[in-house]
């Protein structure tokens, strides 16, 4: 399927309030929209210097929102309709919590071409009659209702992979049957681009209080976002950890396929950075560290895919994280999934991205 710079413009947004997740998974969109012979833009309100620089390196074009302008208002979306037009876009996609109905039926009204969103729950009836598409990435297998089946790409084949990590995998398995790292315990701990309430803090508190529990084979990786607004304060509790555990800490990581072939056991929350993990097939620990994060933990939980930690929403909550649960989980054997297990227990393989490409290629070409 070549596209023949067919133009694909892509509307997200990060920053340290909602971290980097929804231009991230678009990243990967992107990729398997240029390597078909495809153009991606990126029009955004928000985003920080380095990802605007990964957006140029991946060969995007990306362009700014009018200072002051609000994400989510009538100005963002008929900006966004204007871009489009200048552009030549054939499709928007609209990645993010500000694109609401009202919204998407504003863009409609400016822009010709279809309009692609992306969910992370149930669309309602009426937003899926406004939407041309709309992608919902889940871990269930089967449509709720067969009418929703026409606009809906629905379950956990549509979860998006970037390249890189498909790459990194084949050699982290092959890391595998050499019998590299199989003995020691490697804990990677991530809560995305930013963790605004320093969750990251609470789960090394946590660990410090078990210091003398933990096996000494047990290492820690903490990897800090590049939006992550703690750095100073998760460096002095490394620091006051220094002399009783063996753990590190890291920023800004371009190498996150890596970190995961690294580990054993993950940590992270329930975002985006899940899918990455359990398609490595890593023993991974789960927090909700935002209210949008809460039906997707329940359900890794209930489907027994990663192990629940618990709930931390607001600031210092991280009292409401699971400390028995954490130590058993480190403690377990099962430090390694089985190697064959992703298609049986995730159905993620990491085509999602060209078989949403192909989908919306078939509805623009209908």
């Amino acid at each position: 399927m070549e596209l023949k710079k067919r133009r694909l413009l892509i509307r997200a947004d990060a920053n340290t309030s909602i971290g980097h997740g929804h231009i991230m998974r678009m990243i990967a969109l992107a990729q398997a929209w240029k390597n078909k012979g495809g153009d991606v833009s990126f029009l955004c309100v928000n985003i920080p210097k380095g990802l605007e620089d990964r957006l140029r390196s991946e060969g995007c074009r990306v362009y700014r929102m009018s200072p002051g302008t609000e994400v989510g208002t009538s100005g963002d979306s008929s900006e966004t309709g204007s871009i489009a037009e200048e552009y030549d876009a054939e499709a928007i996609v609209l990645d993010g919590y500000g694109f609401t109905l009202k919204y998407v039926q504003q863009l409609k009204s400016t822009f010709a071409g279809q309009i692609i969103g992306m969910a992370d729950s149930m669309p309602t009836q009426e937003m899926l009659s406004t939407l041309d598409l709309c992608i919902y990435p889940c871990l269930a297998m089967s449509l709720p209702h067969e009418s929703f089946e026409e606009k809906l790409l629905y379950g956990r084949e549509y979860v998006l992979i970037r390249e890189e990590f498909k790459e990194s995998k084949v050699k982290g398995r092959k890391s595998y049957l050499e019998g590299k790292d199989i003995s020691a315990k490697n804990l990677l701990v991530c809560m995305g681009g930013s963790d605004p309430h320093n969750v990251t803090d609470s789960i090394l508190r946590l660990l410090g209080s078990f210091q003398h529990q933990l096996p000494k084979c047990l290492n820690i990786r903490v990897i800090a976002g590049a939006s992550n607004p703690h750095v100073s304060k998760l460096q002095k509790r490394m620091k006051d950890l220094g002399g009783q555990l063996n753990c590190e800490l890291m920023q800004a990581v371009d190498d996150m396929p890596d970190q995961l072939n690294w580990a054993n056991l993950v940590i992270c929350a329930a975002g985006g950075m899940v899918w990455e993990s359990l398609f490595f097939d890593k023993n991974t620990a789960v927090v909700a560290i935002v209210e949008n994060q809460l039906s997707f933990y329940h359900e890794l939980i209930e489907n027994q895919l990663c192990e629940g930690l618990g709930v931390a929403l607001i600031p210092s909550s991280g009292d409401h994280l699971n400390g028995v649960q954490l130590f058993q989980w480190i403690l377990s054997d099962e430090t390694t999934r089985s190697l064959n297990s992703i298609c049986s227990e995730t159905g993620v393989d990491g085509e999602g991205p060209n078989r949403i490409s192909k989908q919306i290629v078939a509805m623009i070409e209908s």
